[in-house]
């Protein structure tokens, strides 16, 4: 076979994060990639097994791009705020959240997968950075590590899931930049605040 999964499943991503879980079909898919349904059930048992692969997929690609940012930054702030940048650069807010009403629809059981998995690996990964930064004097420790991560992942659930609720034309992206606003601004010591204030951008 010319084909790997991994690389179906980088190819078959952005076609779900343009157009909805609901609006690829399998067709759609075997289309676009120029291959055939039959190649496509050799590495997947149906849709549903193709949209979870791409959520765990995603969770995979958030953990090692945390690893790089951690790696090659030289502080805890600067760490936070590349992967923070390259999350957002991943999930465009406006089709993140059509993508959640359309799993908490038509996938339920995947909906429920994926807002557990997204909660465990922001937890997981503020944190990991949240303990570097204390130990920098970076970042503030009356508060504890797993309680930031904890509330960095509620932060951006929350964002999500009450917009689905609402009727209310609310700018997303300016609600998603007061959120990370509260908690960098809220985390940060005197030094660490000098730090966020050099490279912070609107």
């Amino acid at each position: 076979l010319m084909h790997s999964r991994e690389q179906l499943i980088n190819d078959i991503a952005p076609m779900f994060y343009e157009k909805g879980f609901w609006g690829v079909k399998v067709d759609d898919i075997a289309n676009d990639l120029k291959i055939s349904k039959k190649t496509l059930y050799v590495f997947f048992a149906n849709k549903k097994d193709i949209i979870k692969s791409v959520i765990e997929h995603r969770f995979q690609f958030i953990y090692q791009l945390s690893k790089e940012s951690e790696q090659n930054s030289s502080n805890a702030v600067k760490a936070l705020i590349h992967l923070v940048s390259g999350f957002y650069k991943l999930v465009d807010i406006e089709e993140d959240k059509r993508n959640f009403q359309e799993l908490q629809r038509y996938y339920p059981d995947i909906y429920s997968m994926q807002t557990v998995g997204i909660c465990e690996v922001i937890q997981n990964i503020i944190a990991t950075n949240y303990v570097r930064g204390q130990k920098e004097g970076l970042y503030r420790t009356s508060f504890d590590a797993a309680f930031i991560g904890r509330a960095f992942a509620m932060s951006y659930l929350g964002n999500r899931l009450g917009l689905i609720l609402t009727k209310k034309d609310i700018d997303l992206k300016q609600l998603r930049n007061d959120s990370l606003k509260l908690f960098f601004f809220g985390m940060v010591t005197e030094n660490g605040l000098k730090i966020l204030e050099e490279i912070w951008h609107d």
